[in-house]
């Protein structure tokens, strides 16, 4: 696997992630309480994840099973406020969660004293303004509690990726990871469920419920599955700050995916901070040594120019002698 392909894989990554914001709006809008959307959305990829990967499940040993669990706690907890900002503050809550992209190097640098890349230190700045502006914190937005829950679902999206970075270069099963994230986010929805939303309250949907289902069945299949498992995947080959860096596109696909479908909550600060994010990845991606090899081309393609000028100036002299 190249850097470029993994990088590729991170961008379809982000518009998963973006397409679940709308999708699990929509999700709590025909009826589901925010247990039901987490609990089923995890049986299902708990369930996918058995079925693909059973034969590996004995070869996992302690040190894996150790990662698995602090990863799987550390993903529920986002998913946990994530939706909980949904259901209270649902117009902010994929730009809020997109802030983590300022959390992750600073954990980087205090947990693991990673120094970030130069490219990352220019294209940072440029997508923290992105994010702030798509948010509305640079033009006096008020923060309401949904917010709050939104803004402690990035801190634990940052230490996800991480800690799924770390453990990944220390050589655990990216396999063990994903069982234990859809085993620890179907427990944490089911306890949840039972104490938080009222007790298991049965499924009391609207008259779109089979819009429900096949939205759960997104977020189940499509996002937990195939979005994580790539993301984890991906991320053993790039820095876990580079990989934030391009899943911060998820709130630009969000903004897209929410003013197609309710077109009122369109605004120019949307586009401006959508703007700078996409420039800060693609300035985070794009290959700077085509034009070094250029350079040297060049350079080589001169020196042979002078090389030949100076073997003609010798045989020159020569035939005049």
């Amino acid at each position: 696997m190249t850097k470029r392909k993994a990088y590729f894989l991170i961008v379809i990554v982000a518009l998963l992630f973006g397409s679940s914001f709308v999708i699990g709006r929509v999700a709590l809008d025909v009826g589901f309480q925010r247990s039901q959307v987490l609990f089923l959305r995890g049986v299902i990829f708990l369930a996918l994840i058995s079925v693909v990967f059973f034969k590996n499940f004995k070869n996992f040993n302690k040190r894996d099973i150790l990662f698995g669990m602090t990863i799987g706690v550390i993903n529920f907890f986002a998913y946990f406020f994530q939706i909980w900002g949904l259901q209270l503050s649902p117009t902010n809550n994929a730009f809020l969660i997109s802030t983590n992209i300022v959390l992750v190097p600073i954990f980087a640098f205090v947990i693991f004293r990673t120094i970030p890349s130069w490219r990352l230190a220019v294209s940072l700045p440029v997508a923290i303004v992105g994010s702030f502006l798509i948010t509305g914190l640079l033009t006096g937005m008020q923060l309401q509690m949904g917010d709050v829950y939104s803004l402690i679902s990035s801190v634990f999206f940052a230490l996800n990726f991480i800690f799924v970075g770390f453990f990944l270069k220390k050589g655990a099963n990216f396999k063990t990871i994903l069982f234990f994230i859809a085993l620890f986010q179907t427990i944490g929805a089911l306890i949840m469920w039972s104490f938080m939303d009222g007790g298991f309250v049965p499924f009391n949907l609207t008259s779109h419920w089979m819009v429900g289902v096949v939205i759960i069945l997104h977020l189940g299949a499509i996002v937990s599955f195939g979005a994580i498992g790539l993301q984890v995947f991906a991320q053993k080959f790039m820095p876990a700050t580079n990989a934030a860096m391009i899943v911060s596109m998820e709130s630009v696909f969000a903004a897209v995916l929410t003013v197609a479908i309710w077109p009122s909550e369109f605004s120019w600060s949307l586009v401006g901070g959508g703007l700078l994010i996409m420039s800060a990845v693609l300035f985070l991606l794009f290959d700077f040594s085509v034009f070094k090899k250029r350079t040297q081309r060049v350079q080589q393609l001169g020196l042979a120019s002078k090389l030949e000028l100076i073997k003609y100036s010798t045989s020159s002299t020569k035939e005049k002698k």
